[in-house]
């Protein structure tokens, strides 16, 4: 599914795994609405990639021909936070996948994608951070 990244409302969900430090990539289907970028939660809150977001306070998303920096997620029902996104898709997401919930990110930066590939890492003070976490949650299980 990473490979439509770009195409048809995919995005390439970029973020980093709330236990493991971990890059993840998810993809999704987002929508630009304004300064933001809006994405169902068909699973709901519980999904592991809005627990790691919603950990991490920020994300990456390469969507259409941009690579966009996210803030802090927000929750909003369906009914609002499908206004703006394209007739199909508010429908596919109400009424065929059953979408109570919205996520709402705002865009604090975007730029333009290249031509192919995932999302560029995310900064190595944000990796090592994440990193020097795991470890510290590693010695803390082993006492």
């Amino acid at each position: 599914m990473l490979h439509l990244a770009g195409h048809a409302a995919f995005a390439d969900l970029e973020h980093v795994g709330r236990r493991s430090g971990r890059i993840r990539h998810t993809p999704v289907r987002a929508f630009r609405v304004g300064d933001t970028v809006v994405v169902g939660l068909n699973f709901g809150p519980r999904s592991d990639w809005f627990k790691n977001v919603t950990k991490a306070g920020s994300s990456r998303m390469r969507l259409g021909k941009e690579y966009l920096d996210l803030g802090a997620p927000l929750i909003v029902p369906a009914e609002i936070g499908t206004q703006g996104i394209p007739r199909l898709f508010r429908f596919g997401l109400r009424y065929v996948a059953r979408t109570k919930d919205c996520v709402v990110l705002p865009i604090t930066m975007s730029r333009p994608a290249h031509k192919s590939g995932p999302c560029p890492l995310l900064s190595y003070r944000h990796r090592h951070d994440s990193a020097s976490d795991t470890a510290s949650r590693r010695d803390r299980r082993r006492r």
